[in-house]
């Protein structure tokens, strides 16, 4: 018995091309509002850096959380878009960039509660 056939045993091999971060062979693209949703999540993180930066005060873990949340969207663009397909507006991984933005969004939130909280 050979390393193929225990991969084939166990069903490795459809258990991945049914993942979802994955790209469907029958539809190959990759979506532009996924890379989109990356660049915002970048922005968000500069924003939270740069407003820790100029208070020089305040929670480290805002800045921490933003750049945990850009690599992880980061990742997410890196495993489930092949930019070399055709583009399409939206994927099956749309959702899961759009829970990061929203978790960015909310971080952002928080950190300018926290400014106009410092300010008074």
């Amino acid at each position: 018995m050979n390393i193929m056939d225990v991969v084939e045993e166990m069903d490795v091999i459809e258990a991945v091309e049914e993942a979802w971060w994955v790209t469907a062979p029958e539809d190959p693209s990759w979506a532009l509002i996924n890379l989109i949703l990356t660049i915002a999540v970048g922005v968000v993180a500069v924003l939270l850096i740069t407003a820790y930066i100029l208070r020089r005060k305040g929670d480290k873990v805002l800045p921490i959380l933003g750049v945990v949340g850009t690599g992880l969207s980061v990742i997410l663009f890196a495993l489930s878009q092949d930019m070399s397909q055709p583009m399409v507006i939206s994927d099956r991984s749309t959702l899961w960039h759009v829970g990061i933005v929203i978790v960015a969004a909310f971080l952002l939130f928080v950190s300018r509660l926290d400014n106009k909280r410092d300010k008074k």
